[in-house]
């Protein structure tokens, strides 16, 4: 058997309930070959969005007729149907539900993060100065928290007095942890403020946080915290809110115009 399965990636057009794959693939490994549009397990992938493969009682199947050993359709977190992996071919010992689990996750990862990077360049086109590997992460983990709840959190400093400490936010960022992610300067090099995205955080977390920056700022001698050194704090919950909705919540400057959108999006309410 060959150590490489015989794949093929066909895109489908842009809209979905048409579910019309494109007529050549966009990439394929192993000999080329057309795809069988009538082949029963890609009917059935297709029409249950979700993997469709073969067992090893059932490879006799293929034989007499199937073409495929596993179809895997790409479905990114939007529900918009990106296209379909084909498998024609696979080693015997490598057709295991943890091999199909795994990459059934690898593909959804891929068209989860095809699907961010859209939306990230619009919203970029919206709030140019926003830095792209915030607005990125913003995008996922409030889709996350649509799909599955899971909580993530916004924290904001703002300076409420012109005399503000902006020193202490070079001590924060100097201090920053290697998952969270800061937009710096975010309400104009006039007002100093941070912007910090804690991925995975609910109220307990974001609580944590903000006690250790208090443990950093006594470290560097400012005592009384963030709101002794002239900032206001806010936690803001990543939540059912779109992200411009939720970036206004930090008192971001966002054109309330409702007519900017994203596609596969809501940016506003």
């Amino acid at each position: 058997a060959e150590a490489l399965a015989t794949t093929g990636l066909a895109g489908p057009t842009p809209r979905r309930r048409n579910r019309r794959l494109g007529e050549e693939p966009i990439a394929t490994l192993g000999p080329p070959a057309a795809l069988v549009r009538a082949d029963a397990l890609l009917a059935y992938a297709l029409e249950h969005e979700q993997t469709a493969y073969h067992t090893r009682d059932q490879l006799a199947e293929i034989e007499q007729g199937g073409s495929y050993r596993a179809v895997f359709p790409l479905i990114n977190s939007a529900g918009e149907a990106m296209g379909v992996l084909v498998v024609r071919d696979l080693p015997l010992l490598a057709l295991t539900k943890e091999n199909l689990t795994v990459a059934t996750a690898m593909l959804q990862y891929f068209a989860d993060e095809s699907w961010a990077a859209n939306q990230t360049a619009a919203l970029h086109r919206v709030l140019p100065d926003c830095p792209a590997v915030f607005a990125h992460e913003l995008i996922k983990l409030q889709r996350l928290h649509d799909r599955s709840g899971v909580r993530s959190s916004l924290i904001v400093l703002r300076a409420r007095r012109d005399d503000a400490d902006a020193t202490v936010l070079d001590a924060i960022f100097g201090a920053r942890r290697g998952l969270d992610l800061y937009w710096r300067e975010p309400f104009g090099p006039l007002v100093a403020g941070m912007l910090i995205l804690l991925p995975l955080a609910g109220p307990a977390t974001a609580r944590g946080f903000l006690e250790r920056i208090d443990g950093i700022l006594r470290a560097h001698g400012v005592k009384g915290g963030l709101e002794a050194a002239g900032f206001n704090v806010v936690d803001v919950p990543i939540d059912h809110r779109p992200p411009l909705a939720l970036l206004r919540a930090c008192g971001i400057e966002v054109d309330p115009s409702p007519s900017i959108t994203l596609r596969g999006i809501r940016l506003t309410p």
